[in-house]
């Protein structure tokens, strides 16, 4: 493998690992909004512009969704959220495993 190709590899797996992290906070604002609106926002919004890099463009698009819909409404009422949890779960649970 190139070093380029290694160096995406790391990333990939940085990338996924964030993700990991981000979830439980994803879940938690859709269970009870606990988690304000601009760490949701900044945690969609990054994942949204660094999903696609990766080969993951349904979770950047879902991202960007819930994204547009926190910039009008308050997070509990972000429709998509639930949506990109579970894409993110099930993501995880293919990709993570040791």
């Amino acid at each position: 493998m190139s070093d380029f190709g290694s160096a995406m590899d790391a990333l990939a797996q940085r990338f996924l690992a964030r993700c990991g992290e981000d979830l439980p906070k994803l879940r938690q604002c859709c269970e009870n909004a606990a988690e304000t609106r601009g760490d949701i926002r900044l945690i969609v919004h990054r994942m949204s512009g660094s999903a696609g890099l990766f080969g993951y463009e349904a979770i950047g698009a879902l991202a960007a969704q819930v994204d547009e819909e926190l910039s009008v409404e308050c997070p509990a009422d972000a429709p998509t959220l639930p949506a990109l949890t579970e894409a993110l779960e099930a993501l995880l649970a293919v990709r993570m495993r040791p």
